[in-house]
């Protein structure tokens, strides 16, 4: 598993895979297209995901 902390404020394009988002109120939630994330925000990648942000 892959742990990636955003430094800007991003969109979410597209995900291919079961990728969670720890925001920066403290919750963890499935990462969908179309998602706005946050500088600060932890991207929880399994491995082999793909995710494109925007």
């Amino acid at each position: 598993m892959k742990v990636i902390s955003l430094l800007a404020n991003c969109s979410v394009v597209s995900v291919d895979s079961n990728i969670l988002i720890k925001n920066s109120e403290g919750q963890t939630i499935k990462l969908e297209p179309g998602m706005e994330l946050h500088s600060g925000d932890i991207l929880l990648l399994p491995d082999d995901s793909n995710v494109v942000l925007h």
